[in-house]
């Protein structure tokens, strides 16, 4: 299902009876305050994956940043739904967790149609790159291709607040 605006968005994502929804999409399209517009209107609790990032962890890969005990132990400890927040939510998640989960997908376009993230996935070598969050985050787009797999794409132009 597509939306083009925030609130109708909410409004599906409301509607699903999931024990979980994860929110994913590019850095800074406003994941966090989506998932927060969301809890407030099912009362589910919100985990941001970068509240799970190990400090001091001797890497640069953001999905080995992330402490998955903890998160697993958090996602399941819930007694209520959870909405899990992030990027890469499919290789960092636990399975259990993917398969019944209500998948929201948020990107946003400049006026004239273009999705970042998308342009910057044509071209790009990784081979020169040295896998910062970024290029992970592309990375992990042309092998999951997570906008997709989404029961609710929402697509926002640049600039619209939630």
């Amino acid at each position: 299902m597509e939306f083009n605006d925030w609130q109708s968005a909410l409004e599906g994502a409301s509607a699903q009876d999931a024990p979980f929804t994860l929110i994913e999409g590019g850095e800074s399209v406003g994941k966090t305050p989506f998932a927060a517009d969301l809890s407030k209107r099912t009362g589910a609790l919100v985990l941001s994956l970068d509240k799970f990032i190990r400090p001091g962890a001797p890497t640069s890969r953001y999905e080995q940043l992330v402490d998955r005990g903890a998160l697993a132990g958090a996602i399941h400890g819930a007694r209520k739904p959870v909405v899990i927040e992030g990027v890469c939510l499919r290789k960092i998640v636990p399975g259990d967790v993917i398969a019944p989960a209500t998948s929201i997908y948020l990107r946003r376009v400049t006026p004239a149609g273009l999705w970042h993230l998308e342009e910057n996935l044509v071209g790009f070598d990784f081979a020169k790159s040295d896998l910062c969050v970024e290029a992970e985050v592309l990375q992990y787009h042309l092998e999951f291709a997570p906008q997709r797999q989404a029961d609710f794409l929402v697509t926002l132009l640049e600039g619209d607040a939630g």
